[in-house]
C-alpha cells in the first residue's frame, strides 16, 4: 500500500505558517529520528563533558537524555560557553 506524500497547504500565507507547514511535511516524510549534541571541555579529543539525546516522532519530541561526563583535565577552556 502506498502513501499518499503530504502537502504544503496553500493557505499557508504567512511566513512561520509557511514555516510550520513545510516542517510539518518534512517531518512526515522523514520518520523518527535521535539527535545527539555533543559538548567538549575543551581543544582535546578526550575531553567529552556532556551528550544530550532527543527522539524526535514527527514534530513531537518523545523523549530526552542527558548524560555529564567528567573530563580528564579539571580546567574548562570552554567554561564561558557551559557556564
Amino acid at each position: 500500500m502506498r502513501r499518499s506524500s503530504p502537502t504544503i497547504s496553500r493557505n499557508a500565507t504567512e511566513p512561520a505558517d509557511r514555516a510550520l507547514a513545510v516542517r510539518e511535511a518534512t517531518a512526515a516524510r522523514s520518520g523518527p529520528f535521535v539527535a545527539i549534541d555533543f559538548e567538549t571541555a575543551d581543544r582535546g579529543p578526550d575531553s567529552a563533558c556532556a551528550v544530550a539525546l532527543v527522539g524526535v516522532e514527527g514534530t513531537a519530541i518523545t523523549d530526552r537524555r542527558l548524560f555529564m561526563i567528567r573530563p580528564p583535565r579539571r580546567r574548562f577552556e570552554f567554561s564561558h560557553i557551559h557556564g
